[in-house]
């Protein structure tokens, strides 16, 4: 018997609601391994982006976002967000960067507060976006 990892058992699911709709999810993949960070960075070049917009707060930019922006080497612009609360200024501040970087995928590195900031103005402005959990 071959065992399915857990985390594949969330790929590209609906998921039922509250509201009574189903709503899909689309995650492609996750990856869960020592080496994630260059895997992340084949994944990134698979899907063909050329510019990343890679954001974090004031912990998790220097302690993970530097070296992705380092493994990247190509064009990435860089966004920290203040961290604490998600707020509907942050959004703004950050689909304004969305708008001017011209990215086409954002990396949002960090806790939970990055993660909402990132998925709200990616949603707002329909840009895709990869979740890197520290």
């Amino acid at each position: 018997m071959i065992l399915t990892p857990i985390w594949e058992q969330l790929l590209n699911r609906s998921i039922p609601c509250q509201c009574g709709r189903e709503h899909f999810i689309p995650i492609e993949t996750i990856i869960v391994n020592e080496h994630a960070d260059r895997i992340l960075m084949d994944f990134i070049n698979q899907k063909g982006w050329k510019r990343l917009l890679i954001v974090g707060d004031l912990q998790t930019y220097p302690l993970l976002g530097q070296r992705l922006t380092n493994l990247w080497g190509g064009s990435a612009q860089v966004h920290i967000v203040q961290g604490g609360h998600p707020t509907l200024r942050e959004v703004e501040e950050l689909r304004q960067v969305l708008l001017t970087a011209k990215a086409d995928g954002v990396l949002a590195v960090g806790g939970g507060v990055v993660h909402d900031i990132v998925r709200f103005a990616s949603f707002l402005e329909n840009r895709p976006f990869i979740s890197v959990p520290t």
